[in-house]
């Protein structure tokens, strides 16, 4: 072999064959993907950690039901927006939190006594979570990222009839697990189990009420991209089942 084939081969040993493990991470939206897209993973050993966090903007949709007891349900669909950081804590820990809000939705009761629909926004929202590596990435096989975030919103709805306008007030608690893997040093298509839980406060029919998810799980699937030169990370999500919904988001880090 020539020396210039033995380096064109080690080169693509390089680029294709070598482990690639977790890289920087990042949580976009409550609960959302934690996915690390470059060189620097709290969870990759032996990798430098970020000097300072990644941070992050994001909008997720969402659609699912409302159950206010026995006889009331109501169907809620709403648009979100977030900015979001990420702060390495080493050991393969890492923190995330962030604010944001409803910009927009709807919530239609679907069961009696009461039918029509109220509009949702402006609100307000905030979480804070915590993620561990627990399976760094191999050739050969993915990564595995656990983590655990809570998070609340508020938010003033209109209607359904004249004069109403009751605010919505939600509480989560959720746990992930995200499988992934990355394919060329860029890409890193992941799937994520999701189970989830919490009050919702709202005033239906006239009474006040308390409310949870009918589907309390998730299953994403979706996959990031790293533009490695610029730092920056991008990705897109869809939730095919329980709490179904689209979601997307870009980050940098630094």
């Amino acid at each position: 072999m020539t020396p210039r084939a033995a380096a064109v081969c080690a080169a693509c040993l390089a680029l294709f064959g070598a482990p690639r493990a977790a890289r920087a991470c990042g949580a976009a939206y409550p609960g959302g993907p934690i996915m690390c897209t470059m060189d620097d993973a709290p969870g990759h050993a032996g990798a430098r950690l970020p000097t300072l966090a990644r941070v992050g903007v994001s909008w997720s949709y969402t659609t699912t039901t409302i159950l206010f007891g026995s006889a009331r349900r109501a169907d809620l669909t709403r648009h979100t927006v977030f900015a979001s950081s990420d702060v390495p804590l080493g050991a393969g820990f890492g923190l995330r939190f962030g604010a944001g809000g409803v910009v927009a939705g709807e919530l239609t009761p679907t069961r009696a006594p009461q039918r029509g629909t109220a509009s949702f926004g402006p609100g307000a929202g905030a979480y804070l979570g915590i993620a561990k590596t627990v399976v760094d990435e191999t050739t050969y096989f993915p990564s595995l990222q656990l983590g655990v975030t809570v998070s609340g919103t508020r938010a003033a709805t209109r209607g359904p009839t004249t004069g109403e306008a009751p605010s919505f007030t939600a509480f989560d608690a959720r746990g992930s697990a995200t499988l992934s893997k990355t394919f060329l040093r860029a890409l890193v298509p992941y799937v994520a189990g999701r189970g989830f839980g919490g009050p919702v406060y709202y005033r239906y029919a006239g009474a006040k009420v308390t409310g949870t998810d009918l589907y309390k799980y998730q299953l994403a699937l979706g996959c990031s991209v790293a533009l490695r030169p610029l730092r920056l990370d991008a990705f897109f999500e869809g939730v095919p089942l329980g709490e179904r919904g689209l979601s997307a988001g870009l980050g940098m880090t630094f």
